[in-house]
C-alpha cells in the first residue's frame, strides 16, 4: 500500500512540476513592495471522513478564492468515496488521497503534507470554510513582509440543523483575532489551523503533527513551531470555524478524554520548564483570567 501511494506521489508532482514550468500558473507580483517576488506555490490539506456533503461546501470556498490554491490535497481517511465530490470543481487542482485503514487526524494530515507539491501549505478541515480573500491577503502579507508564518482572523460560526427540512441555522459565537503571544500559545490555543499559512519547509524542520495526539495535535504543533519563529498577525478575518451543534469532538468527547488531552499538552509543553519559568507561566495565566473577568 505504501508503494502504491508514493508512486501516485511522484506521479502527482512530476505532474504539477511540470505544469508550473510551462508557464500555466498565471505570474503574480505584489505591488506593495518595491522588489518582485517569485509567489509561493500554495497547497491546501483537507482532511476528511464521511461527510461529502460538509466537503463540498468546504471546496467551495477554495473555488470562490480571489486567488486559488496551486493545488488542494484532499485526505479521506477511509471515509465512504468522494471521488465525486473532487471531480465537480474543475477550476481546483484537487488531489485525492484515499486510505483503506483509518490512519486519524494527525498521520492523515501529516501524509497530506508529505503528498503535497507546494512550498507554502495550509490546512482547511471538511466543515470549515475561507472567506475569498483569505489567500489573497495571506500571500501579500508573507511577500511584503517576508513571513514565513502568517495568519489572519478566524470567526467561530455554530450552525443548527433545524427540523426535518434540515435547514441551517447559524449564529456567530466568538472570534479568534488576536496578535502573536508565543507564550499564551502555551496555555490556550487561540490560532485556529484553518487561519494560518507557513512555509513547508519549516513544517518538516519541527517533524509536522505529532502521531501521538488524538486531539490537540494542531495545537501542540503550533506550540513547537512558535518557539524558533514569530508568526506575522494579520488583523482582518478571513475564515470561519464551523461548530455543528452537538456534533463536534468538543461536545461528543466526554470530560475524561478532554482533561487526559490538555494533560498530556502540559506534560510536554509546561513540565519541561524550568520552575522558574513554570511560575511564569502560572503568573501570566492568572493575570489574563483576572482581565478577562473584567
Amino acid at each position: 500500500m505504501k508503494r502504491n501511494i508514493k508512486k501516485k506521489l511522484d506521479k502527482h508532482k512530476n505532474k504539477i512540476t511540470s505544469r508550473l514550468k510551462n508557464g500555466n500558473r498565471a505570474e503574480q507580483s505584489c505591488s506593495m513592495v518595491n522588489h518582485i517576488f517569485e509567489p509561493p506555490i500554495i497547497s491546501i490539506i483537507v482532511r476528511t471522513k464521511n461527510r461529502p456533503h460538509l466537503l463540498s461546501r468546504c471546496l467551495q470556498s477554495l473555488d470562490n478564492q480571489l486567488r486559488r490554491p496551486d493545488e488542494v490535497v484532499v485526505v479521506n481517511d477511509a471515509g465512504i468515496s468522494i471521488e465525486h465530490v473532487a471531480s465537480g470543481f474543475s477550476k481546483l487542482n484537487v488531489h485525492l488521497i484515499n486510505f483503506e485503514e483509518p490512519q486519524g487526524r494527525a498521520r492523515a494530515g501529516n501524509l497530506g503534507v508529505e503528498g503535497s507539491i507546494g512550498n507554502v501549505i495550509g490546512f482547511l478541515d471538511d466543515d470549515d470554510q475561507f472567506l475569498p480573500d483569505h489567500l489573497q491577503r495571506l500571500e501579500q502579507a508573507m511577500l511584503q513582509f517576508d513571513a514565513k508564518v502568517a495568519y489572519s482572523g478566524c470567526r467561530v460560526i455554530k450552525r443548527d440543523l433545524m427540523g426535518e427540512s434540515a435547514s441551517v441555522r447559524e449564529t456567530e459565537v466568538l472570534q479568534y483575532n488576536d496578535s502573536f503571544d508565543a507564550l499564551r500559545l502555551r496555555y490556550e490555543n487561540y490560532i485556529p489551523l484553518i487561519s494560518i499559512l507557513l512555509e513547508k519547509s519549516l513544517w518538516i524542520d519541527i517533524g509536522g503533527f505529532d502521531e501521538s495526539f488524538d486531539m490537540f495535535e494542531d495545537w501542540d504543533m503550533l506550540i513547537r513551531l512558535s518557539a524558533s519563529r514569530m508568526f506575522y498577525h494579520l488583523n482582518w478575518i478571513t475564515s470561519e470555524y464551523g461548530s455543528w451543534g452537538g456534533g463536534q469532538i468538543t461536545h461528543t468527547a466526554n470530560r475524561e478524554s478532554f482533561g487526559n488531552a490538555y494533560k498530556k499538552i502540559f506534560q510536554k509543553h509546561l513540565m519541561a520548564l524550568s520552575n522558574e519559568e513554570q511560575l511564569d507561566f502560572l503568573k501570566e495565566y492568572w493575570l489574563v483570567s483576572q482581565e478577562r473577568r473584567g
